[in-house]
């Protein structure tokens, strides 16, 4: 593990070349036990976890979610993991619908797209969607609207029923993720999610 640790500080260095990433008691066990996660380690399931599942990494506002979860994607990069995923910002992607309608967000379901006059049959991908809740809940492309991340964790919720996985980064707890979503997505949430709380107060300093 003291090898790991130095990989992802050696990582997060270069992401964050002006501050000091700080490994301390708020987030020294979450980083653990990303390292058991991503390695296939199976002391990742000692507390009731599940290595086929996807991380939902909750936590206040600053606390460093999303920074920990570009850390790891470096880090499997880095490793040469078969496991890479991608990273999309969750109003990044409704904003893709408002723009390009289904094309635009077609490929994080893993569906067929149309680029000009050729269809492309996509290979689902491995997705992150960072800030899970904070997007528009109805989004209009042209005359469509659309609860376009809903849509999406419907998909993604099949895709994970043949092994594709789906992380997450999230400043709601469970209640309010219930509440926004409703109780049959939230549902399929807790299915497809390991839930990773990353404690402590904002960062930002």
């Amino acid at each position: 593990m003291d090898e790991e640790m130095e990989i992802i500080k050696a990582i997060a260095e270069n992401i964050l070349p002006t501050c000091k990433f700080v490994i301390d008691d708020y987030n020294y066990d979450v980083i653990s036990s990303l390292i058991q996660y991503f390695n296939g380690d199976s002391e990742f399931e000692k507390d009731g976890l599940n290595g086929r599942k996807g991380i939902l990494l909750a936590g206040n506002i600053g606390s460093g979610k999303s920074i920990l979860i570009k850390i790891f994607k470096r880090y499997c990069f880095y490793m040469k993991f078969k496991h890479q995923f991608r990273i999309e910002f969750s109003d990044n992607i409704t904003d893709k619908f408002a723009r390009d309608g289904y094309n635009g967000i077609n490929l994080f379901m893993g569906n067929s797209f149309q680029n000009g006059n050729n269809v492309i049959n996509s290979k689902p991908i491995c997705l992150c969607i960072d800030d899970l809740g904070v997007e528009k809940e109805i989004v209009k492309h042209y005359g469509t609207e659309e609860a376009v991340i809903e849509k999406i964790l419907t998909s993604r919720y099949e895709l994970f029923q043949k092994g594709i996985i789906t992380h997450a980064t999230t400043n709601l707890g469970a209640t309010m993720l219930r509440e926004k979503y409703g109780t049959r997505i939230y549902s399929r949430i807790k299915e497809m999610f390991n839930l990773i709380i990353l404690s402590g107060e904002d960062r930002r300093v």
